[in-house]
């Protein structure tokens, strides 16, 4: 809503039909709650939870990433970008498994992937063998799940 100050307030409308004794429409009665500060402490709430899960996947020396339906990296953090080869994190966006790993492990990892989004269960400590970036061979326990 734009107040008469020339700013904007944030508000949610409620209207009702109001009838006569005819039970024909003879108006209309509307309610309309501020929402700005609630807004507001629901903006600053969810910086916060953004500054957290941002201070989180880049402290963490575990390697975390999310993927889109397609199984395309959306976000990966700082260990998983040296796992890969990747220079930042962001240069992982848009990409696959299969544009970094062997094909044996990035077909498994596909249809892992594509098994979670079909059935919405996750995969809990699976054990898996990669190959880094550097060529050397790690085994990992990977934990997989919908989002």
């Amino acid at each position: 809503m734009l107040r008469k100050n020339g700013s904007y307030a944030i508000a949610e409308i409620s209207t009702a039909p109001l009838f006569n004794a005819e039970n024909e429409t003879d108006g209309i009665m509307a309610m309309v709650a501020g929402l700005t500060e609630r807004t507001t402490i629901a903006d600053e709430a969810l910086v916060h939870e953004y500054d957290l899960l941002a201070v989180l996947m880049e402290s963490i020396p575990d390697t975390i990433y999310f993927k889109d339906t397609a199984s395309r990296f959306i976000r990966i953090n700082q260990a998983q970008a040296r796992n890969l080869g990747v220079r930042t994190p962001e240069d992982a966006v848009g990409k696959t498994d299969f544009d970094f790993f062997a094909i044996d492990h990035a077909q498994e990892a596909f249809g892992d992937e594509q098994r979670i989004v079909s059935t919405l269960e996750p995969i809990i400590s699976k054990r898996e063998r990669i190959r880094v970036a550097d060529g050397r061979i790690r085994y990992v326990t990977a934990t997989k799940f919908p989002c």
